[in-house]
């Protein structure tokens, strides 16, 4: 027998309801009915409270910047929309020169400071959510992937946190800085280290997989093609390395140091060394397909769009070139040399200089759209997300720029989709508020 009393003792029947019982109460009833179902069809309904309509924790988003150079094959484009104008829309101070470069992912900022701390802001306001202290400055830009923040630091450590909280899951330590970004793929993690090694870690215990003796600083970061992982090194050698267990597919010889991290679209490789030489390499074998020699050498990474290849070097100079014959199409001149690496974005070319200026140029031409002043040398390279451009600089100020034209209709700035849930909200709250005061009055008269 059950020891439990029958269902109708813990539960008694009840009298049937005023709201059906009632003319009044079956009106009240019929005016809940319209209002959910204005809920059920409203934009509220149908993309969700959790992002418009965006499924959550679902990797890498399509209009996010996740990780350094924007993608594995560092191409540093988006199909975002980007500021035709900028205007700040919020600044954030680090107590230290900011020389990495954001990432932005699942509506958050994540950035790192030569002052040993990384630190996670709120894309819309650049409110701190949270910042994890590391034992050495930061100059590793992060990468961003189902919740996880992977980062390196100048103390030695490759470090994965949690991009909710910013509470360390793991740390993996190498014997030297580690000033590489890391990449990722099939939960592992690619970075190199000063210690001269290049390492695969597992994504979700930090323990080495495996590892690759080079000859020198590990500083460029790895891009990922075919199964294959590419780094330049300072040893002069750019590598191409199976993912799966360390062994060399090519290594090709550019006569000397390589800082840049290697462009890859379709199959070839771009990249630049101290030697002024900027190569094409087919991507399968290693072999050079072109290199022409420029003014100056280059620590910028390329990027890739509108079937150009753009680029910035140590003479000042931003640079578009033929991607089938490194043949110049348009050049534009700072007055300070361009480490930082550009960023592709609606038709624009974002970048900033060591003459402490931020640069939007116009990607077909190489003309000035607009510039911001920074104060400081900018190495940092953009992140572009929902028509929000994100840069640091070596003041130790993050910014934010958006459209200063920009209106509630183009998703920049106040979002009117907010606005209309706030709203509706309002109006099934006074609904329903109605006709609580509409039952009561009639059972009263009942």
């Amino acid at each position: 027998m059950s020891k439990f009393p029958p269902r109708f003792a813990l539960f008694p029947p009840r009298p049937p309801s005023l709201l059906h019982t009632t003319p009044t109460g079956r009106k009240y009833l019929s005016c809940m009915v319209i209002a959910m179902m204005f809920i059920l069809l409203s934009p509220l309904s149908s993309e969700g409270y959790c992002g418009r309509g965006r499924s959550r924790g679902s990797g890498r988003d399509s209009d996010e910047w996740s990780e350094f150079r924007r993608d594995p094959q560092h191409t540093g484009f988006t199909t975002s929309e980007a500021p035709d104008d900028g205007e700040v829309l919020w600044s954030f101070n680090a107590s230290d020169a900011i020389v990495s470069s954001p990432a932005v992912a699942d509506g958050m900022v994540f950035i790192s400071s030569n002052d040993g701390w990384v630190y996670a802001l709120h894309a819309e306001s650049g409110i701190v959510s949270w910042g994890f202290s590391t034992n050495g400055s930061v100059e590793s830009s992060p990468l961003v992937n189902e919740g996880i923040v992977y980062i390196g630091s100048n103390d030695g450590e490759v470090y994965a946190l949690q991009a909710s909280t910013g509470q360390r899951v793991w740390n993996f330590s190498t014997d030297g800085k580690v000033i590489a970004s890391p990449s990722l793929l099939n939960d592992r993690v690619f970075i190199g280290s000063w210690d001269s090694e290049f390492y695969a870690i597992d994504a979700l215990t930090g323990e080495m997989v495996w590892n690759y003796s080079t000859a020198s600083f590990v500083q460029s970061s790895a891009g990922i093609w075919n199964n294959s992982v590419m780094f330049g090194c300072c040893d002069g050698i750019m590598r191409s390395i199976n993912v799966s267990d360390g062994t060399e597919n090519w290594v090709f010889d550019s006569g000397e140091y390589i800082a840049a991290s290697p462009l890859i679209l379709g199959n070839r490789v771009y990249f630049g060394n101290y030697a002024r030489k900027f190569f094409c390499l087919n991507a399968s074998t290693g072999k050079e397909i072109w290199n022409v020699t420029r003014e100056d050498w280059s620590v910028s990474s390329p990027a890739a769009g509108y079937d150009m290849i753009f680029v910035g070097s140590k003479d000042g100079r931003i640079t578009a070139l033929d991607p089938d014959s490194g043949e110049e199409i348009w050049e534009f001149e700072t007055n300070g040399f361009v480490d930082a690496s550009p960023s592709i974005a609606d038709g624009k070319v974002f970048i900033g200089s060591a003459d402490g200026t931020f640069y939007s140029l116009n990607a077909l031409n190489g003309s000035l759209v607009w510039s911001y002043p920074l104060g400081g040398e900018i190495t940092s390279s953009a992140a572009i997300s929902e028509g929000r451009v994100f840069v640091g600089s070596s003041t130790g100020t993050l910014y934010a720029f958006r459209d200063a034209n920009a209106t509630e209709e183009n998703g920049v700035g106040t979002d009117s989709n907010e606005n209309e849930e706030v709203w509706l909200i309002m109006i099934v709250v006074v609904i329903v508020l109605a006709g609580a005061v509409i039952a009561v009055r009639s059972r009263i008269k009942d």
